[in-house]
Formats: C-alpha cells, sequence, structure tokens
C-alpha cells in the first residue's frame, strides 16, 4: 500500500491512517483515507492497483 501511494504522491493532497484495533501490532486491520486531486482516470488507477493487493478494499468517491 505504502508503495503505490508513494508513487502516486503527485496526486496526493493528505493521508490519514489509524488502526482500528487499538491493542494490535501486526496484520492489523486498519484504515486510511487519502484526499486526492487528479483526472478521474488517475484516481481509479491508484484506486485499481490497490484492490489488486491481498485483504486491501479500496474505495473511490469523487467530488466535484
Amino acid at each position: 500500500v505504502n508503495k503505490i501511494l508513494t508513487e502516486q504522491g503527485h496526486l496526493i493532497i493528505s493521508r490519514l491512517g489509524t488502526n482500528l484495533q487499538r491493542q494490535c501490532i501486526e496484520n492489523c486491520t486498519a484504515l486510511i483515507v487519502v484526499a486526492a486531486e487528479g483526472e478521474g482516470a488517475k484516481l481509479q488507477q491508484m484506486t485499481d492497483s490497490l484492490n489488486k493487493l491481498e485483504k486491501i478494499d479500496a474505495k473511490l468517491t469523487l467530488i466535484n
């Protein structure tokens, strides 16, 4: 996940990550919220790349 987000850093305005299981140390359930700006196709491509990763469920919401 970090590799993809770093590669697409030119699109990312802000990023917030949090561990949803406070006591968890490894392989934890997490939530990452990314605010990005760019062409819809580029944002969809980033979402698709994330969804190819195991145990990742990325969603794209476009706000105009």
